[in-house]
């Protein structure tokens, strides 16, 4: 009788807090693959050549994450749209790009970020304001504190600025309410090399680079 070795044991369940930062992460549209430019062999103008015909088919650029009939194309979107808001690419592509319009922010992202202005608005209306602690909701804490940076660092675009104005949003960090703890807050954060207060700095860092966070992964800035 044949026999066949044990199957693996399933993979370990990442701690809470490993998780949460994995939803941090994702909520702001990162992508786990691997943007090098060497991990594609095809030519770029290969690539644009697909692309195009996707849109003749399809309507519009917007490849889906992982997309099974050319999971490669949907990661060069991707790795496109990264160039595009690192300065990477140059501009004669920028323009072939825009020419057969492409999106540089996925639908999910925009509809993210429309999500996350919702649920801002909802928390505006029964509160009154815009100081949500950690305590209460951290992923809309989390994306108001990034529209705050990206607007600040002129990474938004003009008409989600004029979005958040509308409702009255609030541009500066606003003092925390009196049950957070300080490292709720960036204004009270310790400047140690303690280990959480490093991954919040590099997340608000991301967030800034992304666009705005919560979706906001437009090269061109919130």
């Amino acid at each position: 009788v044949p026999t066949h070795p044990p199957p693996p044991p399933p993979p370990p369940t990442p701690p809470p807090h490993t998780q949460d930062r994995i939803r941090a992460l994702e909520d702001l549209g990162f992508t786990w693959q691997c943007h090098e430019a060497g991990m594609d062999k095809k030519p770029w103008d290969e690539r644009f050549g697909e692309l195009s015909q996707f849109r003749a088919s399809h309507g519009h650029c917007d490849v889906p994450n992982g997309w099974w009939e050319n999971p490669g194309l949907a990661q060069w979107v991707e790795k496109m749209r990264w160039q595009g808001g690192t300065g990477g690419l140059s501009e004669p592509k920028r323009r072939k790009l825009d020419e057969i319009g492409f999106e540089w922010e996925s639908l999910a992202r925009k509809l993210a970020w429309d999500s996350f202005l919702e649920e801002a608005i909802k928390f505006k209306d029964k509160h009154g304001h815009f100081q949500v602690s950690n305590k209460s909701n951290k992923r809309l804490a989390r994306w108001i504190r990034a529209q705050r940076d990206a607007k600040k660092n002129d990474k938004m675009k003009p008409d989600r600025v004029k979005r958040l104005d509308d409702i009255h949003f609030t541009w500066e960090h606003e003092a925390p309410p009196a049950h957070d703890s300080p490292a709720d807050h960036p204004s009270e954060r310790s400047r140690g090399l303690d280990p959480d207060e490093f991954w919040r700095e590099m997340l608000g860092r991301f967030a800034v680079h992304a666009g705005g966070g919560g979706g906001g992964g437009s090269p061109r800035g919130g």
